[in-house]
């Protein structure tokens, strides 16, 4: 796994490459624990049996939330919200992105 800021992540295993967008629009104030809120995030989906990609999707909703506020642990979202906000970053997977983002991965 691959993590690349506001463009997103990529996760690389034997068979598959993914790609999944950052949020949009997200106000950063302060980056402190937004990776340790991506993994465990993602920790979260794959121990829960989701997908590659729902999973880091849940890791990149939760990490949205964490770096708004000043603090890693002043932001933590309730399921609901996390799981709202896990949608629109589904509803943001473009295709032509994820192709020209992978291509540095081949």
């Amino acid at each position: 796994m691959i993590t690349l800021g506001s463009k997103g992540s990529v996760i690389l295993t034997n068979k598959n490459k993914l790609f999944v967008s950052a949020l949009e629009k997200v106000n950063v104030v302060d980056t402190t624990g937004g990776g340790d809120a991506f993994i465990a995030g993602f920790l979260y989906g794959y121990l829960n049996n989701q997908s590659l990609r729902d999973s880091a999707e849940i890791g990149t909703a939760l990490s949205s939330f964490i770096i708004e506020k000043v603090g890693c642990l002043t932001n933590i979202p309730s399921k609901y919200d996390l799981l709202v906000r896990k949608e629109k970053i589904g509803e943001l997977y473009n295709n032509d992105t994820a192709n020209i983002i992978l291509r540095a991965y081949q």
